[in-house]
Formats: C-alpha cells, structure tokens, sequence
C-alpha cells in the first residue's frame, strides 16, 4: 500500500519517518505531560518546522511571554523572529484579566495561577481564536496550553462538551494542523476531561519525566496516532541546546539494511578461525580479573587500519580523555612504535570521549551515546570498561539495560558501523546480556597462578568455539603491531 506524502511534520526525524502520514488536513495533537516535560518545546518544534516549510503557524500562549519563549526556543535551535519577519510565524498572548476579574478571558487565583473566569469567557477564548484562524492563513495553531480551559470546563457536563466539540470543529476549519498543551493532573476531574480531548484527538502523546537516584529519565508515549501503526509505544528522548528533542526508536529487523562489505582480521590466526566479518558485527571483548590492554590496543588499532576506516570513535566511561590517550601511547610505545609516530597515529585514527554513567541516567546515557555517533559518523564504534555503566545502571535494572543494548546494536548496525565492547565481568546474567547482543564474543581466562597458562575462548556464529593460548594471542599482536609500523611508516 502506497501513501500520499503529508504536507505537513513533526519536526522530529524519528517521528516523521514513521507516522508522517498521521498529519492530514484537519488533525489535532495533544501533547500531555507534568510541567518541564517538554510540552512547549514539543509543540514549538511542530510550530517551527512547518512554518519553515512554508505553512504558517499561529502560536497562543496562555502563560509565557513573547520574549522568554523567543530566548529559550533561540538556545534549541529555532529562531522564531526570523520566521516572525518573514510572516511565517505569529506569537500571541492572550490578555489576562484584573484581581477583580471585569476587562478579559482570565482572572488571578489566590493562588497566583491564571484561570478562566467562566465557562463565558472560555467561549470569549475561543471566539478569538476563530477569528485568528479566519483572519489570517495559518496552517499550524498551537494553543498552549489548554489547562485552564479544561479547569473551568470539568465543573460541568455542558462545558466539558462545548471544548470537546469546538476542538474537534476548530481542527476543520482550520484546514491544517492543531497542537493542543495540556498538563497532566491528579485531579480525578481534570483527569476526565483530558481523556475528552484526546478522544478528538488524532494524535496523542504523553510525555513523561522520572526521576531515580537523582537521575532524570525522559519517555515519549505515544498513545495513539490514527492512521499509522504504533510498534513501539515509549521511546526515550532527550532535548539538547542547539538540536531541541531527539527521539530514539529501535529499528525493525526487518529494515536493517544487509551489510555492505566485509572487515578482515588484522592477524593471520584469527582470520584463519574466524574468516571475514560482515561489516556490521560486534564484537564483545570479556575478561574474568586482569584487563587486556596491552593487547587489545593493538588489535583494535590494527583492525582498524586494515580496513582502511578513517575514524574509530572509543567511548570511555573510566578515563579522562587526555589520560587515556596518554595510556594508548604508552602501551604503544612498549610494543617498539616511536612516540611521535604513535601520537600521530591516535591523531589521525580516534576520536575519544569519556562519559560518566553516574551522573546520568541509563536512557540519557543511551541518547548521548547515539548523539556522538551522530556528531561523528565514525565507521568503527568502541566501548570501553563497559563493566562501569554495568554496576551503575545493569545491575539494579537488568531489563531496562539489555533493552537498551540491544535497540543501540540494531541502530549501529542498521547504520553499517561495527562495534566493539570491551568490559570485565561483573555478574553472569550481565555476561550473558552482552553475549547474546554481541556477534563474536571473545573472553580472557586470566590466570592467576600461572599467568602463561591464560588463554582466550572466542564464539561466533556458524562456527565451532576457538580457545587460543597466550602464546598464540601474543604472536597475533606483534603481528597487529607490524600493521601498525606499515601505517606509521606511509
């Protein structure tokens, strides 16, 4: 079944690749949440991105000014004066009423809330903005927010059935797209009336903010969207200066694309066991106790340079960056390649960066992760000491974690980019999570006793389990480190 193209957007890419088709002439949105979920930033988002494309949009506002919503939309990227120049974009305040409550819609509570004084002056409310509609050539009308409006409306039948029907009558006759705010309340009432105008509604999304251990976790729940089908119905997202809401969905199995091409190993035995790797494995790199470094720097450098990738992006959750960076010269420059020609190398080939899981929570953890790919477009993605977000966040929610992983792998691969997790084992059923997400998974049997008698066990599909000893990983390594002095050299 083939659609015709919406004219109108969300302003968000993820939302618009799967629900564009939703915005058709005469559909109304409601965008529900508690205050500082992003419900004006949401909705300026629609506003915004329609009035670029050409339709204009008309913005009411019944609590900010002109001023502060210009200054906080301008940190989020969207610059409302430039599009109020081109008459593409009208701000409008609604006037709010004396204490006494005699010269407009609105009247001050004891409280210092606005409320409107009557179900009288909410219909004086919505006479005004018909006449803003009929007046003008809007296509986008945001009112934000209806909370009031439905406050007085919950007091009686008649007046939550006026709102729901001019809702439902103002999106016609707009012709166009309606974005209506509401605040999310306890109040059984309020409560009533909110599920009225998401009963007109076409589109409905919640947005949801909580708070565990400190840590803000941000969900868009999309509770209905007529005419496209919702599979995945809360999705994380994130609102960052100069990008505004970024929504992250898992993609489909189906739509992940067949890899493109094949990467080699950067070491004869391991291409011997292993054979070529399709381009969007991962790859997960355990150990029990002593952490392989002096090893795996070389062979992920190699294994980079081998399959001529320009930039191999190493997330670190353990490091500054500029002391990690200091550690792979180190280790380097032990493996016999000179100091000056290893800087050069970490130069021209990663890209480091260090996040610190505890000051995050898991779902903005993940969101920062895909923003740095996004940022970079790196062609090979590393994680290291994965075991430090692991005793953060997987331990106390191991469901939610390997959710997580598991969506983050499917879009890296939907992307074509390999991946690489390098962490100790913290607990079996942690283990096991990044096993099964992992395409290869090679694990480093430290021992103790007798540290010559380690060795590593690799499992990867459609082959039997390797085990190499020390000694054959070592010979693996000079090798990688013999790829690396050919690219220093050149």
């Amino acid at each position: 079944m083939t659609y015709e193209a919406s004219p109108f957007v969300f302003g968000i890419r993820e939302l618009d690749q799967r629900f564009s088709r939703a915005l058709r002439y005469g559909a109304t949105i409601a965008i529900v949440g508690f205050p500082g979920t992003g419900k004006t930033t949401f909705a300026a988002t629609i506003c915004y991105a329609n009035a670029l494309r050409g339709n204009p949009c008309t913005y009411v506002s019944t609590q900010e000014s002109k001023e502060k919503f210009y200054t906080n939309m301008k940190f989020l990227g969207m610059d409302f004066k430039d599009l109020e120049k081109k008459k593409l974009f009208r701000y409008v305040n609604l006037p709010l009423l004396s204490a006494t409550g005699r010269t407009g819609v609105f009247t001050s509570t004891s409280e210092g809330t606005l409320m409107p004084a009557s179900l009288e002056a909410v219909k004086v409310f919505m006479e005004a903005i018909e006449t803003l509609v009929y007046e003008s050539k809007t296509k986008i009308l945001v009112i934000d927010s209806i909370s009031p409006l439905l406050r007085v409306a919950a007091e009686t039948i008649t007046g939550r059935a006026y709102l729901q029907n001019y809702f439902y009558n103002l999106a016609r006759i707009l012709k166009g797209i309606l974005v209506l705010t509401a605040e999310e309340s306890e109040s059984p009432l309020l409560k009533e009336i909110i599920t009225d105008v998401e009963y007109v509604a076409d589109i409905v999304i919640w947005l949801v903010q909580e708070q565990s251990r400190g840590l803000l976790t941000r969900k868009m729940r999309l509770v209905k969207i007529r005419g496209a089908p919702i599979l995945s119905s809360e999705v994380p997202f994130d609102i960052r200066d100069g990008k505004g809401i970024k929504v992250f969905f898992p993609p489909l199995i189906e739509e992940i694309p067949i890899h493109k091409g094949f990467l080699k190993w950067p070491c004869r035995i391991l291409e011997e066991k292993l054979h070529h790797l399709p381009r969007n494995y991962s790859i997960y790199f355990a150990y029990n106790i002593k952490p392989p470094f002096r090893k795996l720097i070389p062979l992920i450098l190699a294994f980079t340079s081998i399959n001529k990738m320009n930039k191999a992006l190493i997330i670190n959750y353990n490091y500054p960056s500029s002391l990690f960076s200091k550690m792979l010269e180190k280790n380097l420059t032990l493996w016999g390649i000179p100091e000056e020609k290893t800087k050069d190398l970490i130069r021209r080939f990663l890209i480091i960066k260090t996040l610190n899981p505890s000051v995050m929570s898991i779902d903005e953890m993940y969101s920062v992760e895909l923003d740095l790919v996004e940022q970079y477009k790196p062609d090979i993605i590393v994680f290291w000491d994965v075991q430090i977000p692991e005793i953060i966040h997987g331990l106390e929610r191991v469901y939610t974690y390997a959710t997580l992983l598991r969506n983050q792998f499917l879009i890296l691969k939907s992307l074509n980019i390999p991946v690489i997790r390098v962490g100790k084992i913290v607990s079996y059923k942690l283990f096991k999570v990044n096993s099964e997400v992992a395409d290869v998974v090679f694990k480093y049997h430290y021992n103790v006793i007798n540290p010559e008698r380690s060795f590593v066990t690799i499992e990867c599909p459609f082959i039997e389990n390797v085990k190499l000893s020390d000694d054959a990983m070592y010979q693996c390594i000079r090798e990688c480190i013999e790829v690396l002095k050919k690219e220093v050299s050149r």
